[in-house]
């Protein structure tokens, strides 16, 4: 009498670790991709609220500034404007871009008068921030950032204008 003998053989051994070797390459295929796109989102996520963030300052210090001040406002890469705090007496805020050697970055630097704040980092160099005045009453501000995730690299540009308005 045969008896029949349960069991695997070799050539089936080898298809199943030949199929789950397959699927769980193309998982993990999926699963880089979707983390280099996450790290990319990520980056871009960063670079535009840095540069939302340096731009909403900026701006809410132009309207806070005297407007007849904005007339001479020079094009450049820096922006000094004279606000008056609360107790009447004028400040001035003078904005710059400045090379961080630590951090290896240029930062957005917000001066008033002796304190010294970092507005944003990742500022696109020198000319990553820019103020021109494109008519004789409108300046126009751009800010231009970066971010680095895990070498996925975003630059985001915002630009803004401010018309001036001064009661003659």
């Amino acid at each position: 009498m045969l008896k029949c003998r349960k069991g695997v053989t070799l050539l089936e051994i080898i298809l199943a670790i030949a199929i789950s070797g397959l699927v769980i390459s193309l998982a993990c295929a999926f699963l880089f991709t979707n983390q280099n796109a996450y790290f990319a989102v990520m980056s871009r996520l960063d670079a535009q609220s840095s540069a939302r963030a340096a731009m909403e300052n900026v701006m809410t210090n132009i309207r806070r500034s005297n407007q007849r001040e904005l007339y001479s406002v020079p094009d450049g890469n820096g922006l000094t404007l004279t606000i008056p705090d609360s107790e009447g007496q004028l400040l001035n805020y003078t904005y710059t871009v400045e090379f961080n050697a630590e951090t290896n970055l240029h930062e957005f630097v917000l001066t008033v008068d002796d304190s010294r704040f970092v507005v944003a980092t990742g500022i696109d160099g020198i000319e990553g921030f820019a103020v021109e005045k494109t008519d004789n009453d409108l300046i126009t501000v751009r800010i231009r950032t970066h971010a680095t995730r895990y070498d996925k690299q975003a630059v985001c540009e915002v630009s803004n204008y401010h018309r001036i308005k001064v009661d003659n």
